[in-house]
């Protein structure tokens, strides 16, 4: 059903005052990550579960589960934000959005045999809607269990970070590995082109659908900078399978919360940075 990959405390975590923390949980259909800061900001708690769920039902009910056995989501918590994580998205351009074309587009796009309900939201920096459509029923349970909550797509807030950070970069691209898949983001001349997740099993594949982004694109491997984050390791067969092809490849560094002196010390900066780095884009 579901099985614990990290599970980290801060040296006060014991102590903290739960209703002036704030909960980020992330959630996808493999994945039930959270991270819980105090009022100063600074990293209280943060687990992360992978999950292994068939269908949108199984899905709720293993949600449910762990939100039950989680004795501080029963606490009255200053602030929730969700940051949903569903693969199924369309990017539409500001001048072309318009709220009631959501549906039609996305089951254009997406098609129809997965019902959901479907959201959308600006991409920050971007003159660009994140079209996205997330499970009815988990929606709803979170809905129930967090009325005070906030609800955002990752990426949504992925490419807000980065842009906040790379404001002058051009070419580049992003890549955020997880256990079986991975989410891509290309910019071209300051120019939002691409967030994608890709599944794959092994580190050829990964390097595949990268250079197939490229070429899409128009970008060059041996000239674009290639930013990695997540589970990725530098001594691992998949960034020796990506140094084949690009030249320059850089970890995206963790932000300061949880950092050196922090509960993540050690860790290697990079693990937790695709939820961490967005905490400032929703606090």
């Amino acid at each position: 059903m579901y099985k614990i990959l990290f599970d980290i405390d801060s040296a006060h975590a014991s102590s903290t005052d739960w209703q002036k923390n704030k909960l980020f949980l992330d959630l996808s259909e493999q994945h039930f990550h959270y991270a819980v800061t105090d009022d100063k900001n600074e990293l209280v708690k943060l687990k992360y579960y992978r999950l292994d769920a068939t269908n949108q039902q199984e899905l709720t009910e293993v949600v449910e589960v762990i939100m039950n056995n989680e004795h501080f989501f029963k606490e009255a918590l200053k602030d929730v934000v969700v940051i949903y994580h569903f693969p199924e998205n369309i990017l539409v351009p500001e001048s072309l959005f318009s709220a009631v074309q959501n549906v039609p587009m996305m089951e254009l796009v997406n098609g129809d045999l997965k019902r959901g309900t479907i959201l959308s939201e600006r991409i920050q920096g971007q003159e660009i809607y994140n079209v996205f459509r997330v499970p009815t029923g988990v929606h709803k349970l979170l809905q129930q269990k967090f009325s005070n909550g906030k609800y955002w797509h990752y990426y949504s807030l992925h490419a807000e970070a980065i842009h906040k950070v790379h404001t002058s970069a051009t070419d580049s691209l992003w890549v955020t590995f997880y256990t079986h898949h991975m989410i891509v983001v290309a910019f071209a001349e300051q120019q939002l082109q691409l967030i994608q997740s890709f599944e794959y099993q092994h580190s050829e594949d990964a390097a595949y659908y990268l250079l197939t982004v490229c070429n899409q694109y128009s970008l060059s491997p041996l000239e674009i900078p290639l930013y990695v984050e997540g589970m990725i390791d530098r001594d691992s067969a998949m960034f020796r399978e990506l140094e084949k092809y690009f030249q320059t490849i850089e970890t995206m560094e963790l932000n300061s919360i949880g950092g050196a002196e922090g509960p993540l010390r050690d860790f290697p900066s990079h693990f937790f940075s695709p939820l961490l780095k967005l905490l400032p884009c929703v606090s």
